[in-house]
């Protein structure tokens, strides 16, 4: 399922949802966001804390904060169907 869904990412999802949150992402961030998600999804449900670390050098601390956040929160929420 998720397989799906990653395949259809678009950097302009990132852009959106970011917007929703009222966030205006920056460049890099939006290109490493979309990067780590695109082509690292399996480290990212696996095995996070190397892209988590990565993230708080790249990423603004309200950024990061947000990203672990729903990271978090949707990692419960599909855990069982990861």
């Amino acid at each position: 399922m998720i397989h799906k869904y990653i395949k259809l990412l678009k950097k302009e999802h990132i852009i959106k949802y970011a917007h929703s949150l009222g966030y205006d992402l920056k460049e890099n961030e939006i290109s490493f966001i979309y990067n780590k998600i695109k082509n690292h999804y399996q480290e990212l449900i696996n095995n996070p804390e190397n892209i988590f670390k990565e993230a708080r050098q790249v990423l603004r601390i309200e950024i990061y904060n947000e990203v672990l956040n729903l990271y978090q929160t949707y990692k419960k929420k599909l855990g069982p169907y990861l």
